[in-house]
């Protein structure tokens, strides 16, 4: 016999159940209409640097560098993917807002282990040493770039007016527009592809170019390769010293 207690335990499970499953159904439904908005910011993918990006790396007139894709969007500009030979790949590009004032003021440097944000669609480059994300919408710049880090302590290894370069072992960094903005960028390393501990070498810069400021990292892409702590700001400024084969 069905008493009164059971049949209440059951309306109130079944009210639960029915919450459970409509919240999963508008999860899903959602984040199919996220990735469909996401996806529809994309604009075909190109093979050619515009004059202001190659303008960043002369050393890209002499065929050091191979411009591998150029990732475009309706809401952010260019992401420059570009690889000398199979040994390191270089990613550039330029962040949202003016780049007026000096490097102290427009970007803030923290040490903390953190993940790309909850609830964001992400698109993702991937190469065998590391994982790069942009966010997807519009972006909001309302106050210094805060750049993450997780590693050892990035090492200033070049600075100027235009130009400030660093060089550090990273398991990820992120770049946000805010402290209370989304993660914009993401940078995730494969350490298992490397040799002991603290994440891969990575260079970071960022370039002041036509009131714009630039990012501007380097990575090698594969456990054999050793990186000068140098070599990308020797890349921008066009005199490489750490051998390329051709």
């Amino acid at each position: 016999m069905v008493t009164k207690k059971n049949t209440r335990s059951r309306i109130i499970i079944a009210v639960v159940i029915a919450a459970v499953m409509g919240f999963i159904g508008y999860f899903i439904y959602s984040s199919i209409q996220a990735t469909s908005a996401a996806q529809a910011e994309n604009l075909p993918i190109v093979y050619s640097l515009s004059a202001e990006d190659s303008a960043l790396t002369p050393s890209i007139y002499r065929g050091a560098l191979r411009v591998r894709e150029v990732l475009r969007s309706k809401v952010r500009p260019p992401i420059n993917v570009l690889a000398i030979n199979d040994q390191y790949m270089l990613i550039e590009h330029k962040l949202k807002g003016e780049a007026d004032g000096a490097f102290e003021d427009l970007v803030q440097l923290r040490s903390r282990d953190v993940h790309q944000t909850n609830a964001i669609v992400y698109s993702s480059i991937w190469e065998r040493s590391f994982e790069f994300k942009y966010k997807s919408g519009p972006i909001n710049r309302v106050g210094p770039i805060e750049m993450t880090y997780w590693g050892t302590s990035p090492e200033t290894v070049f600075q100027n007016d235009s130009t400030i370069s660093y060089y550090f072992r990273c398991e990820n960094f992120s770049i946000r527009h805010s402290q209370e903005e989304a993660i914009d960028l993401y940078f995730y390393a494969f350490a298992a592809e490397f040799d002991g501990d603290n994440g891969i070498p990575l260079n970071i810069s960022f370039l002041k170019r036509n009131n714009h400021l630039y990012l501007l990292l380097l990575a090698p892409n594969n456990r054999a390769e050793k990186m000068d702590k140098r070599m990308l700001n020797g890349i921008i400024t066009d005199t490489i010293q750490h051998k390329v084969s051709h």
